[in-house]
């Protein structure tokens, strides 16, 4: 019999199911080992393309020296601000005029204009 097990030749990937040894345990830790690099390496290529997405698809945030930083909005004289409120690269300034009525400028601060104005009307 133990003549059998030495000439008995199996094709590659074959198993001989009577003869299998079990792993040693530093196998099964390496398998594990490479499983979870794996999983890692997997995470971290979707967080990378969540990032980029994510970046490609906001509009940047202007980024002011100090002389670009001293803008001015222009008033007409007895116009008020009642207001303001900054997202990104847009400033909301909520405008009271001379004739009680109330505007809503939007000021673009990375062009340094105004580019929409919104009339409120009461009803």
């Amino acid at each position: 019999m133990a003549q059998d097990k030495l000439t008995d030749k199996t094709t590659p990937g074959q198993h001989n199911d009577g003869d299998e040894l079990p792993l040693p345990a530093s196998v099964v830790a390496l398998k594990a080992v490479v499983y979870l690099m794996g999983i890692v390496l997997v995470a971290g290529f979707a967080l990378l393309v969540y990032t980029l997405v994510t970046r490609v698809s906001q509009p940047p945030v202007a980024q002011l020296d100090g002389a670009e930083a001293a803008q001015q909005v222009k008033l007409a004289p007895g116009e008020t601000i009642l207001s303001m409120s900054l997202d990104r690269n847009l400033l909301a300034l909520q405008v009271r005029r001379p004739d009680g009525s109330t505007v809503i400028l939007i000021h673009d601060i990375s062009r340094g204009d105004t580019v929409r104005q919104i009339d409120v009307k009461a009803e």
